[in-house]
């Protein structure tokens, strides 16, 4: 627990820069070569990924935000007569989803011991042994 003190600071040291930095630049971010089906099964290869790697806890706006458009995507997908709105959709997410994990990857750095033993309580199953806690 004093481990954790120590750490707060520092926790809201960063989630005030990581609040500082803007949303992705699509400019910065190409269109895939790829057709939008096969975008598809690999961004949600990626953002399948990117949850396993906690990344959806790490960095959640970012994370809500390529979900989202990833969604809008889909549903584009499914209207042939969308392609544009399909492919910027999917450039969004591709942009959200890499600004997700470069923020879960500087939040990693501060937060090792944290994650750490939030694995070992998952993996205790200290959910169930401690629900109300």
């Amino acid at each position: 627990m004093k481990m954790l003190a120590y750490k707060l600071p520092s926790l809201v040291t960063l989630l005030s820069l990581i609040s500082c930095i803007h949303g992705p630049s699509l400019q910065e971010t190409a269109a895939s070569d790829l057709d939008s089906k096969q975008e598809l099964i690999k961004l949600a290869s990626d953002i399948q990924e990117a949850r396993d790697a906690q990344v959806d806890l790490l960095a959640d706006d970012y994370f809500r935000n390529a979900v989202e458009a990833f969604k809008k995507a889909q549903t584009n997908e499914a209207s042939t007569q969308e392609v544009q709105e399909t492919k910027m959709n999917l450039t969004k997410c591709r942009a959200y989803l890499a600004k997700a994990n470069a923020s879960a990857k500087v939040a990693r750095s501060y937060l090792d011991d944290v994650i750490e033993a939030r694995k070992l309580a998952v993996a205790a199953k200290a959910n169930f042994h401690f629900p109300q806690e």
